[in-house]
């Protein structure tokens, strides 16, 4: 079982299956390796029709039973990238920002923002307070955490 002590191992581990898989299938999409907007951004190579995804990485640990979404930081609670699309829903994000959730298990969801606000703990997004997923968001459909960028190529092939 492959297993991350962190999100940044995690993401990693992810970006290099996702670009391998791109490459390896001759896929036109980019994976850029920067990290300021979302944790992968996958650039779409298209004259015609150009778009960026963006998908998001969270690493669920029973030792902090949580999932943060947002910042954290003392007067920054509630802030943050994260918690704006979820409560605005802008529909570019609707359409092309996917969330991996990913437990200590192996167990993964592949999430869109919809999924994401169902499990949203307390129901909603503030400001103010640290937003947080709900652990039962792994109710929905896993996928082992090996399997993750199948469906992440999938879901791109769709675009």
């Amino acid at each position: 079982m492959i297993q991350f002590s962190n999100e940044h191992g995690f993401r990693n581990w992810l970006l290099n299956e996702v670009q391998n898989r791109i490459s390896g299938e001759k896929l036109n999409f980019q994976v850029l390796q920067s990290k300021n907007i979302m944790d992968i951004v996958i650039c779409k190579e298209s004259e015609a029709n150009p778009a960026l995804v963006f998908i998001e990485l969270k690493l669920y640990k029973r030792s902090s039973n949580r999932i943060g979404i947002g910042q954290g930081a003392e007067g920054k609670k509630g802030e943050g990238f994260q918690p704006e699309i979820l409560i605005k829903r802008p529909i570019y994000f609707e359409k092309y920002l996917r969330w991996v959730i990913c437990n200590e298990d192996g167990k993964c969801v592949f999430a869109n923002n919809e999924a994401v606000i169902k499990h949203l703990a307390g129901g909603k997004v503030g400001g103010g307070k640290q937003n947080n997923i709900s652990p039962n968001i792994f109710d929905e459909e896993t996928t082992e955490v090996s399997k993750i960028a199948d469906k992440i190529i999938s879901y791109l092939k769709t675009i």
